[in-house]
């Protein structure tokens, strides 16, 4: 298996990319489609993973004031602006790809995004394969969890600190 790993500014995707992106994205039934295309397209950076033509796997850098804001108040910790870049998201692979660590390598290139800012990223507690990926990168769960939109599940929050200079 030879995968590409493409990191770009969302002002330089076309909607084409975009679009594909989003398909990917709402195939892992953790986001609401209302609205995505605009939330995808006020990311700081997207990652796509491709074998060949295909893309199999999604990851964002999502910046999101307000709902930076939001998970904030819900987890009761602190995320300054100045010190997170933003949130590790919209992150996806195809499930014939999973267990090879291609979702790793998506935040990992989302970390390098962040330009030595911190990151976080919110994952629901049953969602054990992403909070391995996201613990495996070195994040770590801090506060308090929330009850999920989805019922029967609470969301945690994981932070990944800025690096010193």
């Amino acid at each position: 298996m030879s995968v590409e790993y493409v990191v770009k500014a969302v002002k330089c995707a076309t909607d084409e990319e975009i679009h594909n992106f989003k398909e990917k994205v709402l195939l892992g039934n953790q986001v609401k489609e209302r609205g995505l295309t605009k939330r995808i397209q006020d990311a700081a950076a997207l990652v796509f993973v491709y074998d060949g033509d295909e893309l199999i796997a999604t990851g964002a850098l999502k910046d999101n004031l307000r709902h930076q804001r939001t998970i904030a108040l819900q987890s009761g910790v602190d995320l300054p602006q100045a010190e997170y870049a933003g949130e590790v998201g919209y992150l996806y692979v195809n499930e014939a790809y999973r267990r090879n660590r291609i979702g790793s390598e998506v935040v990992k290139k989302i970390i390098t995004a962040a330009n030595g800012r911190g990151v976080f990223a919110t994952a629901q507690s049953q969602n054990k394969a992403s909070i391995k990926v996201l613990t495996r990168c070195g994040f770590v769960a801090v506060g308090q969890r929330w009850q999920s939109e989805k019922g029967d599940d609470e969301v945690g929050l994981y932070v990944l600190w800025k690096r010193s200079s």
